[in-house]
């Protein structure tokens, strides 16, 4: 597979993207935990409140990274950014839908959500300022693969019931986007392609118990 960029142009670009972002980076890591308790809270306002701080980072992934930046070096990244800023409607549409009453998430959806989550909010970004220093960083919530890590251990973490159309962008983006494991010598997207490996049979268990412990409907 052949990438239509080189690996010093990606870098470059994402050097000059971070230099934008300066330090609102710092806000939006701040975010991260508040999600983490959020979208476990009973409170509707709380879950709400989680899955718009999710739509946002998909938004600016969308079109600030995706668009205003990455298209530099690939056409392709108009297409990414358009379903980045799908799943930020998505995520919207969710937190409007988003039951009075939720039930916690099964076990073996924490057990996964975690360090998922964790992985997409801490871990990503201390092992690639620790091989390439912090101006060649995928930033959290500003750069596509600790956001979607990052997501996709909420969408595992979030009360039941979860909408199923939440997970296939960001699977199609671990698709995508765990490539650079490999082309681009990226090695913290290593945990992008295990995050997807993860989460996606997780969120069927958990999706499975959630079904089959609903009470049965009365017939009449």
């Amino acid at each position: 597979m052949e990438l239509p960029f080189t690996k010093a142009e990606f870098f470059e670009v994402l050097r000059s993207y971070n230099e934008m972002l300066g330090p609102w980076v710092l806000g939006l890591i701040a975010a991260g935990p508040f999600v983490l308790w959020a979208c476990q809270r009973q409170e509707r306002s709380c879950r709400r409140a989680a899955l718009g701080v999710l739509a946002f980072f998909a938004a600016l992934n969308g079109a600030a990274y995706h668009w205003m930046f990455f298209t530099r070096i690939n056409q392709a990244a108009w297409l990414f950014g358009g379903l980045f800023v799908a799943q930020a409607a998505l995520l919207l549409l969710a937190a409007w839908r988003c039951p009075d009453v939720a039930s916690a998430p099964p076990a073996i959806s924490r057990v996964a959500g975690w360090p998922i989550a964790l992985y997409g909010l801490v871990i990503y970004g201390t092992i690639g300022f620790l091989c390439r220093g912090a101006e060649f960083v995928p930033q959290f919530g500003a750069a596509p693969c600790p956001t979607i890590i990052f997501m996709l251990g909420v969408i595992l973490l979030l009360r039941q019931p979860v909408p199923w159309w939440l997970l296939p962008i960001p699977i199609i983006w671990v698709v995508i986007g765990g490539s650079a494991a490999v082309l681009l010598g990226v090695p913290e997207d290593y945990g992008l392609i295990v995050a997807g490996a993860l989460a996606l049979p997780m969120f069927l268990l958990a999706s499975g118990k959630a079904k089959a412990s609903r009470p049965l409907k009365p017939s009449l």
